[in-house]
C-alpha cells in the first residue's frame, strides 16, 4: 500500500513544483476581495486548474476539493489543495506563500506535500513513513520548556469570534513563550512546526485544505495536532488548530486551557515515568530525584490513575531503577495501588511494549523524563505507536548539563544509523530494537561462556562505546560515570 501512496505523493510534488514555477515567473495578475480582509487572484485560479489538470489526468477516478473551484466526487480518494496559501504574502511580494497538496482516501489523509517556491522548500509525508524536508527526514523540535519556545499564531482577523478568542489568549501566551510568529500561511507555519523551527502553531478558523497536507506532516514528523482545550470537534472540522512538538504539546495545552477558564486541561491514561541510572551505592541520583518530583507534581494536577516508573538494573547496582523509584513515589505521598511496576527493561523501546500492553494502543500517556532525554523518547514512542506527549524535568545549567546533552546527542546519532539500517533492511524500528537486544544479549552470552566474568564484559562493551564516540567525533569521556 506503501507505494501507492508514493506514487500520488510524487505526483503532488511534481504539481506542486510546476505550480511553484508558474507562481515564481508569472509577470502579473489581477486582484480581488473575495471576502473582507481576503484576496483572491487569477494566479490563485490559474494554479489550481494547473494542479487539478495534472492529477485527474494521471488520476482519473480521483475526486479534487480545491479553496478556488467547487469540489468534484471521486471513487477512488480526493485530492485537497491549496493553489496559494498565503495569498497576501503573494499579492504584497513577501516571499511566503506556498502550494499545499493533499491526497485522502476512505476519510484518511495518507500523503501530503507543501511547497514554498521562493525558499524551494518541499515538505513531504506518507502515512506511517515519516516526514521529509527536501527528501531528507526531519523531526519535531524536543525543547520542553516553554519559556524557550517559538510559537506561530494567527490573528484570527477574518472572523470577530473567532478574533476574540485569540486575543483572550495572547496576554498568556506572551507571558509564558519565548517569541511569537505570524507567517501568513498556515501550510507553512505547520511545516515549521514539523521541522522544529517552531515548537508549535496556533490559530482558529482555518480551512481543510488550508491544513490537511500540513497536519500529516507535523504528526508523521512526531507531532500533535488537534483542536483547541474545551472544542468537543476534530481539527479537521472546525479547523480550530493546535499542533506542537510532542515535547511542548502537554505544558502548551493547559497554559492555554487555563487562559481560557474552561477547565479543560489535559487528562493522561498514564504517566510513565522513564529511570535514570542509581548512584555505585543504589541510591537515586540527582538527575533521577527530578524526574520523580516532575511525575508527582504532575500526577497531582492531573490526578492520572496510573503511574508507570520504567527503569532496570544498570552495571554495578543491585537494585532496579523502577524499585527504587517507586520508594520515591511513596514517599511523596502517592497511594500505592497508582503505582504500576513494570518489568526489569532496560531500553526505552522494551518500557514502551509493556506500556502497551497494559494501557492498549489508544491510551493517552504523559512521559516524563529529563530534558535531553525527551526528543528521542518521544520519537521512539510514535515509532512503536504509543499516543504520547512530554512532560520534561529540567536539568540545571552548569558540567552535568553540558554532559547529558551530549550523551543525548551521541545517543541521537547512534538512533539514526539504526532507523537507517531498518528502513534498508525494510523492518520496523521495533524489530530493528529487537534484533538489536538479541544481539547484545548474545554477545554476553557468548563472552560468559568463552570464561569472562560480568565485570570484564562490562569494561570490553565501555571501551567499545568509547571508541565509538571517537569514530563520530565525541569526546568519549561523556560516557563516563
Amino acid at each position: 500500500m506503501a507505494s501507492e501512496w508514493q506514487d500520488r505523493l510524487d505526483a503532488a510534488c511534481e504539481a506542486a513544483k510546476k505550480a511553484g514555477a508558474f507562481l515564481k515567473d508569472i509577470p502579473s495578475f489581477s486582484v480581488e476581495h473575495k471576502a473582507a480582509n481576503d484576496y483572491v487572484t487569477d494566479a490563485d485560479r490559474q494554479s489550481e486548474e494547473m494542479i487539478r489538470s495534472f492529477l485527474l489526468e494521471r488520476y482519473p477516478s480521483d475526486g479534487f476539493l480545491g479553496e478556488e473551484e467547487s469540489e468534484t466526487s471521486g471513487r477512488t480518494g480526493r485530492w485537497i489543495v491549496d493553489p496559494i496559501d498565503g495569498t497576501t504574502n503573494f499579492v504584497k511580494g513577501l516571499p511566503l506563500y506556498t502550494v499545499s497538496i493533499a491526497y485522502e482516501t476512505q476519510g484518511r489523509i495518507v500523503a501530503g506535500c507543501v511547497y514554498c517556491p521562493p525558499l524551494d522548500e518541499m515538505y513531504t509525508a506518507m502515512e506511517g513513513q515519516g516526514a521529509c524536508l527536501n527528501g531528507k527526514p526531519m523531526h519535531t523540535s524536543g525543547n520542553p520548556v516553554l519559556r524557550d519556545a517559538v510559537v506561530g499564531m494567527s490573528f484570527a482577523h477574518r472572523h470577530e469570534d473567532a478574533g476574540k478568542r485569540m486575543m483572550h489568549v495572547l496576554p498568556a501566551m506572551r507571558s509564558a513563550l519565548s517569541d511569537m510568529r505570524r507567517l501568513g500561511s498556515a501550510a507553512l507555519d505547520l511545516c515549521f512546526v514539523a521541522c522544529g523551527r517552531y515548537d508549535a502553531f496556533l490559530e482558529l478558523h482555518l480551512y481543510l485544505y488550508d491544513i490537511a497536507a500540513g497536519a500529516l506532516i507535523v504528526r508523521e514528523a512526531g507531532g500533535i495536532v488537534t483542536s483547541w482545550p474545551g472544542d468537543k470537534e476534530k481539527v479537521e472540522e472546525n479547523g480550530n488548530v493546535f499542533a506542537a512538538s510532542a515535547a511542548i504539546y502537554g505544558g502548551l495545552y493547559d497554559m492555554i486551557a487555563r487562559a481560557e477558564g474552561n477547565g479543560e486541561t489535559l487528562k493522561p491514561d498514564a504517566i510513565i515515568v522513564l529511570g535514570h541510572r542509581l548512584n555505585p551505592d543504589n541510591t537515586p541520583s540527582d538527575d533521577l530525584k527530578r524526574r520523580i518530583d516532575k511525575t508527582v507534581e504532575y500526577w497531582k494536577e492531573t490526578g492520572c490513575p496510573v503511574v508507570m516508573p520504567c527503569g532496570g538494573k544498570t552495571r554495578g547496582r543491585t537494585r532496579t531503577e523502577a524499585e527504587v523509584m517507586k520508594e520515591m513515589l511513596l514517599e511523596r505521598g502517592m497511594p500505592e495501588k497508582v503505582i504500576k511496576l513494570e518489568n526489569e527493561s532496560r531500553t526505552t523501546g522494551e518500557n514502551i511494549r509493556n506500556a502497551l500492553k497494559l494501557l492498549g494502543k489508544d491510551a493517552l500517556v504523559a512521559l516524563v523524563t529529563a530534558d535531553y532525554h525527551l526528543e528521542s523518547a518521544l520519537m521512539d514512542c510514535k515509532e512503536y505507536g504509543l499516543k504520547a506527549y512530554g512532560v520534561g524535568a529540567v536539568t540545571p545549567e552548569g558540567p552535568y548539563r553540558e554532559k547529558v546533552y551530549a550523551q543525548a546527542a551521541f545517543m541521537k546519532r547512534m538512533r539514526e544509523e539504526r532507523r537507517a539500517q531498518a528502513e534498508k533492511l525494510g523492518i520496523s524500528m521495533e524489530e530493528m530494537d529487537r534484533r538489536f537486544m538479541e544481539e547484545r544479549r548474545a554477545a554476553h552470552d557468548r563472552a560468559i561462556a568463552s570464561g569472562m566474568t560480568e565485570e570484564e564484559f562490562m569494561q570490553k562493551s565501555f571501551a567499545a562505546m568509547k571508541q565509538r564516540l571517537r569514530d563520530m567525533g565525541f569526546d568519549p569521556s561523556v560516557m563516563e560515570d
